[in-house]
């Protein structure tokens, strides 16, 4: 988008990628570090006649663009979009600035066919493609997944025996995976541990545990799970709230425990996996 205080510019102030991926836009601290910038340090810098162009990626309805579009800072913007495949509407009056119509790719500089811009459209996954090659933003909640990217299963993938143990079935690989939290208070996040198996390209999960548990009952849900799935040799646990006590308190116990750092927020770890479930690779069990 670009900005002028004045209708004769005779200055010019670029700002070019603010944000250099998704995570980084998704991020909260990096959202205030942006905003910051704006307001400390290009603010105090545009004297009368100066124009601003802002280059950059909209992740979001509420990233630099959309956030400079709500201030009243004087600005009068305006938004420049080039999408890499027509999506307007006539019916609605709307146009091309290429001309195109409706579904018509841009001609690729790397020479890249329909068919080929086909591939790169499903490999990135509808929030890069987006946000990337469309230019629009996507919201931060609701639009990460939707229902019917989800494939289901019915028939069993394991057998159980007489003992309670479960055995999957011709899996590549088998993890657990828990999500702590402090307390098990109504408002207090959930405890969450679920049993993943992998069979190729393909991820299903087979079991879960989701409540909120004190710090005693989710010791027992960690020993109980990992028992009923002996297969899951590797527990990732993330090490936040009550993850690295569970594992200290665990590890003589309960084989496998290993703490992992999560990177980024919720938000852009569920969109970093986003592209798999929307290509049909993630299988949840039939309700």
């Amino acid at each position: 988008i670009t900005g002028s205080l004045t209708s004769k510019p005779v200055d010019l102030l670029i700002i070019d990628d603010p944000y250099k991926n998704g995570e980084q836009a998704d991020s909260e601290a990096w959202a205030e570090v942006v905003q910051d910038f704006w307001t400390e340090v290009a603010i105090p810098r545009l004297g009368p006649g100066v124009a601003v162009v802002l280059i950059q990626t909209r992740w979001r309805h509420d990233d630099l663009s959309g956030w400079l579009k709500k201030r009243d800072d004087g600005i009068e913007w305006r938004e420049i979009n080039i999408p890499a495949q027509a999506d307007h509407d006539p019916a609605e009056g709307e146009t091309d600035p290429l001309g195109r119509e409706p579904g018509e790719y841009m001609e690729s500089a790397r020479g890249r066919t329909k068919e080929q811009w086909e591939q790169r459209k499903r490999e990135m996954g509808s929030r890069a493609w987006t946000a990337l090659c469309q230019g629009k933003p996507s919201p931060a909640k609701g639009n990460i997944f939707h229902r019917d990217w989800w494939r289901e299963y019915e028939q069993p993938q394991w057998i159980e025996r007489d003992d309670g143990t479960c055995w999957a079935l011709s899996f590549d690989e088998i993890i657990q995976s828990w999500d702590m939290a402090f307390k098990d208070t109504a408002g207090t996040d959930y405890v969450c541990g679920q049993v993943w198996g992998r069979r190729g390209a393909e991820a299903y999960l087979l079991d879960q545990v989701h409540d909120r548990m004190s710090f005693v009952d989710t010791c027992a849900k960690v020993r109980a799970l990992a028992a009923r799935w002996p297969q899951a040799a590797l527990k990732l646990v993330e090490d936040k709230a009550n993850g690295p006590a569970v594992i200290n308190a665990l590890r003589r116990k309960v084989p496998g425990l290993v703490p992992v750092e999560p990177d980024g927020s919720k938000a852009a770890r569920a969109a970093a996996v986003s592209p798999f479930v929307e290509a049909g690779n993630v299988y949840l069990p039939a309700v």
